[in-house]
């Protein structure tokens, strides 16, 4: 299953927060809630889902190729960080479709 999951992002002060769009594929919705809690640049002690809807495989894949390019939310070529690429330990084959 494919979702568009609004989030709630973090490093913008305490009790402050900007909406940030991530494009997931998951067993179940319960997937979402754990995968946002481990995800780079959600607020962490908040609940950090706003809103979860299915979408197509089409539409994922969009949205997969706007993550990329999106500065926020690509830390592969954050040296300060280790060079680390959270969609490498996505679901499935998230990594491998762009």
């Amino acid at each position: 299953m494919f979702v568009k999951a609004l989030l709630r992002g973090g490093h913008v002060g305490r009790g402050k927060y900007h909406e940030m769009t991530r494009f997931l594929e998951i067993d179940s919705l319960v997937d979402v809630l754990n995968i946002a809690r481990t995800m780079p640049r959600v607020k962490k002690g908040h609940l950090a889902l706003i809103s979860c809807e299915q979408i197509s495989r089409l539409q994922y894949l969009e949205g997969k190729i706007r993550e990329a390019h999106d500065p926020y939310l690509n830390t592969t070529n954050n040296s300060r960080k280790g060079g680390h690429s959270f969609d490498k330990g996505l679901h499935g084959n998230a990594a491998q479709c762009c």
